[in-house]
């Protein structure tokens, strides 16, 4: 529905909108779990090392945490 909505550039429905505000929570809430917990966990069960090593490839891809 969103996908078709934005292709035809419709203007925005009351429906079409209640979408694009529901994905935009679910991926602020998806990286902010990422962030201050995913991370935090991770740092806690890896050593010194590994969590250098991961920090490396991270920044390496682009995809480090801010």
């Amino acid at each position: 529905l969103l996908d078709n909505a934005l292709r035809c550039n419709q203007p925005p429905r009351n429906e079409v909108r209640w979408h694009a505000v529901a994905l935009i929570d679910s991926l602020r809430r998806h990286i902010d779990r990422e962030n201050n917990m995913i991370f935090l966990m991770t740092a806690q069960m890896l050593s010194e090392k590994e969590y250098g090593d991961l920090a490396e490839a991270l920044a390496r891809t682009g995809k480090a945490p801010r």
